[in-house]
């Protein structure tokens, strides 16, 4: 039977991807964009899918196409804002070419540090 790209999309998901928020900036820590797409890349390959991303009317776009099916793709598209200098723009695309893959593959990132604080409150039996 032949698989459409929600098929392959769902085996992607049953992978279980496990991302850590490994860096942290301005108080907050986050999962690298490198480490997003080292943990997709054998995934999206054994499913034949390729990640697309780039900025198309003032929006940041990143497409994930079936290259089976060249027709087949799912598209999550951000709203630029319009900065001038060139070093928020290019810390803007970083930040939404990592934010549109979280979501269109509705990825977590479990937080150690999240975890630790909530089994520390717990209550002892």
């Amino acid at each position: 039977m032949e698989t459409n790209i929600y098929q392959k999309l769902f085996e992607v998901k049953r992978a279980w991807i496990k991302l850590q928020k490994d860096t942290q900036a301005f108080n907050y820590k986050y999962a690298t964009l490198t480490q997003i797409q080292d943990k997709l890349s054998s995934v999206l390959e054994a499913q034949k899918l390729v990640i697309v991303h780039y900025v198309k009317d003032g929006c940041m776009h990143t497409d994930i196409r079936d290259i089976e099916k060249p027709t087949e793709v799912v598209t999550s598209a951000i709203k630029m804002a319009e900065w001038t200098k060139p070093q928020d723009k290019g810390s803007e695309v970083t930040y939404y070419r990592r934010y549109n893959l979280l979501s269109l593959l509705d990825l977590e990132i479990e937080d150690d540090d999240d975890w630790k604080k909530a089994q520390d409150s717990k209550p002892e039996e």
